[in-house]
Formats: C-alpha cells, sequence, structure tokens
C-alpha cells in the first residue's frame, strides 16, 4: 500500500547527490532572458528525485556549441523546454532556409530515435496574459535600434522573420508535446515538478479503502530532501489536488506529513 516517492537525491547541506538510475533532464530554453526562470527549474526538478542537466556557460569542452548541446540531450533521458518571447541564437551550421534556433534543434534532437527509442519533451510556454518586460521581447531589438541610430530595413526583416518563426516553434509544440503555460518562476518551478513528480510516480499504487472513502497513500524516505522540504511541500500540495480528480477521496504524503482531501462533492466517489 506504500510505495517510494523520491530516491535519495539531496544531502542534508543541500548538495546534489548523484544516484544510480536518476531521471536526467536536460533544460533546454534562451538563456539571457529566462535565467531565473532556468534557475527555478533546475531547483524543480532536483526536488522531484531527478538530475537537471543544462548549459550555463558555452565551449568549457573546446566543442562547438551545438554539437555539445546535442550530445547532452542524447545522454539525458528527458527534456524539459522553456519558451517565452525570444527565438534565441541560430547555429550556423544549419543551412539559412531552416533558420531553426538551438532551442528548436535541442527538440528535434530529443525526439529522434536512439536505443532507448525518443526522449519525453515536457514544454512549458509563458502565459500570453502574464506581463513580461518589454527588453525580453524579439521586438525590442527595434526598440534599441531606433535609440542608437541603427535601425535598418534589415534589421527589421531580420526581426520580423523570428518573430514569425518563434510563433512556428510556439505553434509546433502545442500541437505536438505535453505543454503547459506559466507566468512568475515559482509557478513555472512548480509546474516542473508536478510534471517531473507526475512521471516518477508512475501508476497509482493500490487504494486503501476506509469505508467509504478511497485513499492513495505514497511513502518518502525520511532523510530525502531535508534542506527542500517546504518547496517540496508545495509542490507535492500541487500534485496531490489535481490526482484528486481520479477518484480518491484523500492522498497522504509520508514523510511530509502532507495530505489533501477532494472537495465535498468527489468525497465517497469510487
Amino acid at each position: 500500500m506504500v510505495r517510494e516517492l523520491i530516491p535519495e537525491m539531496v544531502g542534508g547541506g543541500g548538495e546534489t547527490v548523484q544516484t544510480r538510475g536518476a531521471v536526467r533532464v536536460f533544460i533546454s530554453s534562451t538563456i539571457e532572458d529566462l535565467g531565473v526562470y532556468r534557475q527555478r527549474a533546475e531547483e524543480a526538478v532536483i526536488r522531484a528525485g531527478c538530475t537537471p542537466t543544462l548549459l550555463k556557460y558555452w565551449g568549457p569542452s573546446g566543442r562547438p556549441p551545438l554539437s555539445e548541446c546535442l550530445r547532452r540531450i542524447a545522454e539525458s533521458d528527458l527534456l524539459v523546454v522553456i519558451v517565452a518571447y525570444r527565438y534565441g541564437w541560430v547555429p550556423d551550421q544549419k543551412p539559412a532556409s531552416d533558420h531553426k534556433s538551438i532551442t528548436w534543434l535541442e527538440v528535434e534532437q530529443a525526439c529522434k530515435k536512439g536505443r532507448k527509442g525518443h526522449k519525453e519533451v515536457l514544454a512549458f510556454l509563458v502565459d500570453g496574459k502574464h506581463p513580461w518586460p518589454e527588453e525580453d521581447k524579439e521586438e525590442f531589438r527595434i526598440t534599441r535600434a531606433l535609440r542608437e541610430g541603427k535601425a535598418t530595413p534589415d534589421l527589421l526583416r531580420a526581426v520580423q522573420h523570428d518573430i514569425d518563426r518563434l510563433a512556428d516553434f510556439r505553434a509546433l509544440l502545442s500541437k505536438n508535446f505535453t505543454w503547459e503555460s506559466f507566468t512568475t518562476p515559482a509557478d513555472l518551478a512548480g509546474k516542473v515538478a508536478v510534471a517531473l513528480l507526475e512521471r516518477r510516480m508512475g501508476p497509482h499504487p493500490p487504494p486503501v479503502t476506509h469505508g467509504d472513502s478511497l485513499d492513495w497513500v505514497f511513502g518518502l524516505p525520511p532523510n530525502v530532501a531535508w534542506g527542500l522540504r517546504p518547496q517540496l511541500r508545495e509542490d507535492l500540495a500541487r500534485y496531490l489536488k489535481r490526482e484528486l480528480r481520479h477518484g480518491a477521496s484523500r492522498f497522504e504524503i509520508r514523510g511530509l506529513k502532507t495530505t489533501a482531501k477532494a472537495p465535498r462533492r468527489q468525497q465517497g466517489r469510487k
């Protein structure tokens, strides 16, 4: 009736511990505009008991950036892609007519079938209604050029082209992959953690029946994620509320003292 939820990934001091069999998650996004979001996503991956992989600096191994990115993805198990209002760098190695950004190419690499099949892609797209800094949008390149007296017809065409390709990329992600919208860094982190928890937990354990109530009980080792328990509790609360729709009256996570109950109208459903 009780199952382990997360393996030992974080020690008492908060350091990352590489555990055998841990799911390796590659985080893909533009960098300058999404730095804080990437950091919070990385923390969420660790909280979910996975190992994050992301390139914070280019060229540490002396390899071309594109080949290094694609190599890292090939070695990962799952890709988390975060998209806002920047299209990003287009590698010179690709034909100009292709004009696919590094993030787009990383998604394509994840979809290639290898020895273990293709990687699952989880897409997170910024909510169009959420306020966003103008300087972190593609069109700000034109504003900046006008201020500096460097605006040209070629720049206008290039920016418009990148905006159009970004729309194509977002449409591709929303049509072909599991995706969610996000707003703040905290909102993204919670959704990344929940998505990974859902996949790590797999099929639901056998339910525990107590009279008319139907419960699911999950076990969490007591020495897991000591320094991250408060945030992990928030992530799990999101997960529990979402999973209650499957018919349970109550979920319990042992080790975190985390429980959730279904709304009154759901109580007693089988």
